[in-house]
């Protein structure tokens, strides 16, 4: 089974104390994705700072592929992170290079070889969607926090798997909004409700899973950790309570770590460095 991980990637600079990690959505679960075994190519932009080199460095280390992996001058995008109480917050963001990431046709004719594509909100690619589509490629999508609006109107169609964020408490509300995603277009939406875990509507029937409740120094990365093991264990013919599961199983392994990976290759650089 491959993936092709397609869009943003960022440093994530906790600030001097703490240091600065690879991220970005297509990365993360890229990551999670081939540590699971799988074959996972990342297809994106970083600069030609000492970041960029870094990060495509760890990716290689990672067993991910990179070789549409493409170098800008200029630098590589910056997220910096706060944390409240584990919870990760955005404080600031700076596109760098990744302003100027689009798709070549070689980029596009490779990308069709894969067996699903998975990309997100802020990856740059939402207007190749249907392009994809036509040809026959699943595609799987992670919303963030807005899985409808004016922008997701013309993605929904397109989309085989739809991801996001949300902090609703009220069931019936939610199993509401997952239907009225699904007629849209999706086959299958999950919704990721953090400590309350997930649910997920087939078009038949909705699946629930709730985790064990785990203190969280840091919940970065944690959304993107579950769709890997989600996607890993679906596209593998497991069941879809099974792939909650595993998704559920890798998630709570970020929640003890500072940065999206959990510890191995995840530590970038000395702050000087970048």
């Amino acid at each position: 089974m491959k993936v092709a991980f397609v869009g943003d990637n960022c440093i994530d600079d906790y600030g001097a104390k703490e240091g600065c990690f690879p991220g970005g959505n297509a990365v993360n679960a890229a990551v999670g994705f081939r540590r699971l075994g799988a074959e996972a190519t990342y297809f994106g932009v970083v600069g030609d700072d000492e970041a960029g080199t870094l990060l495509k460095e760890q990716l290689r280390a990672e067993g991910v592929g990179v070789d549409f992996l493409k170098t800008l001058p200029g630098a590589t995008a910056r997220t910096t992170i706060t944390l409240q109480q584990g919870e990760r917050h955005f404080s600031d963001y700076d596109p760098g290079v990744h302003r100027h990431f689009q798709l070549t046709p070689e980029d596009r004719e490779a990308i069709l070889s894969f067996d699903l594509l998975l990309c997100g909100r802020w990856g740059g690619v939402n207007h190749e969607l249907a392009f994809f589509h036509e040809k026959g490629l699943p595609i799987a999508y992670d919303a963030a926090t807005e899985p409808l609006g004016d922008s997701m109107e013309a993605l929904l169609p397109s989309l085989t798997l739809l991801f996001f964020s949300t902090e609703e408490t009220d069931d019936e509300v939610l199993r509401g909004l997952l239907f009225t995603l699904w007629v849209k277009g999706p086959e299958l939406i999950v919704a990721l409700r953090g400590e309350r875990g997930s649910l997920c509507f087939d078009g038949a029937f909705f699946h629930e899973h709730l985790p064990d409740p785990l203190p969280a120094l840091d919940s970065l990365g944690a959304g993107d950790a579950f769709i890997a093991g989600f996607l890993f264990s679906y596209l593998n013919g497991s069941d879809i309570p099974s792939a909650l599961a595993l998704g559920s199983a890798l998630a709570e392994e970020c929640l003890g770590h500072l940065g999206a990976w959990v510890p191995r290759f995840n530590s970038l650089a000395p702050k000087e460095m970048l």
